[in-house]
């Protein structure tokens, strides 16, 4: 295993996560005392800022291709969110916590809300998304 420095970055990293592909890492940092997600190549380079709303993030995976992150939202109710990784607009993917895209990206699990279910839950996706 190799072990190597990708960013100079100066702030505090959280939550890391590497994409499929091992090309892109996900991460939370605080600005303005407020933890967003930010997305940068594991090759090198300057973090790119991917969120800017209120509540701290919290990275928890990528999708299967890649193309989206998930992320937990700490504002009022726990709340799972999804980020094109190149940047676009944020999608409410769930109520819950922890979300993880079953291999085929079919399906993604999570832990929480509702009260009535036990954890872990599933739900399929329409189209590759919830939406």
């Amino acid at each position: 295993m190799k072990i190597a420095q990708i960013s100079h970055w100066d702030k505090a990293t959280n939550y890391a996560q590497i994409s499929p592909n091992g090309q892109t890492a996900a991460f939370g940092s605080p600005i303005g005392g407020i933890c967003q997600v930010f997305v940068m190549l594991t090759s090198g380079g300057e973090p790119l800022q991917l969120t800017t709303d209120e509540g701290d993030k919290i990275t928890d995976s990528f999708s299967p291709d890649g193309a989206e992150i998930y992320y937990g939202r700490l504002f009022g109710r726990a709340q799972e969110w999804s980020v094109p990784t190149l940047g676009g607009k944020p999608t409410h993917v769930v109520a819950g916590i922890q979300v993880v895209s079953s291999a085929d990206g079919n399906f993604l699990f999570f832990s929480g809300p509702p009260v009535a279910l036990k954890p872990p839950f599933a739900f399929p996706l329409l189209n590759g998304s919830n939406a």
